[in-house]
């Protein structure tokens, strides 16, 4: 059973309660997503196998510092984002349940620690790489607020409160059929 289909829908009498995460992160928007970071993930390898390494080989010592350990905390970013989104593809697909989806979630660190403002000679380091190193943060954001979304989706259901309209009602009703007996 996929992640769509295990929506929460709860109903009273009076009141029926549709699980948002099922309507924002439907199968298309998770494809989108899903696509964008595998893109991402496919775009940085090309750039640091290729141009990347060409540009990295002109830098001066301290630019050519910071873009060996951006480029590796890069690499690191987009395997955690890549791992999140395979786990997120088995989830919606419906091909592991939410639990085996919150183990594996437990080895996967989407945090967000840093910015690239908080890079050393940012500015310094090719062009490229930085856009790939901004984009990846961008992609991380988006996927800790769609985790936030799934996994917040999964509290144990509490009971709904009572429609303050329908108690005020039932109130009314019982005055009335007590003036009435009177």
């Amino acid at each position: 059973m996929s992640l769509f289909e295990q929506e929460a829908v709860r109903s009273g009498q009076d009141c029926v309660t549709l699980s948002f995460t099922r309507r924002f992160i439907d199968r298309p928007r998770f494809n989108a997503l899903y696509n964008e970071g595998m893109s991402l993930v496919e775009e940085t390898a090309v750039y640091l196998d290729g141009e990347g390494r060409r540009e990295a080989r002109k830098l001066e010592q301290p630019a050519s510092l910071a873009y060996a350990t951006e480029s590796m905390r890069l690499t690191a970013r987009l395997m955690q984002v890549s791992s999140w989104l395979l786990m997120g593809r088995g989830l919606v697909s419906g091909d592991i349940t939410l639990e085996e989806a919150r183990t594996q979630r437990q080895r996967i660190s989407i945090e967000v620690l840093s910015r690239p403002s908080h890079v050393r000679n940012f500015r310094d380091l090719p062009l490229r790489l930085q856009e790939l190193v901004t984009a990846s943060f961008r992609l991380r954001d988006t996927i800790a607020a769609f985790d936030r979304l799934i996994f917040a989706a999964e509290q144990p259901d509490v009971p709904l409160p009572a429609n303050p309209v329908a108690t005020q009602i039932k109130g009314l009703e019982a005055a009335l059929s007590a003036d009435r007996r009177r």
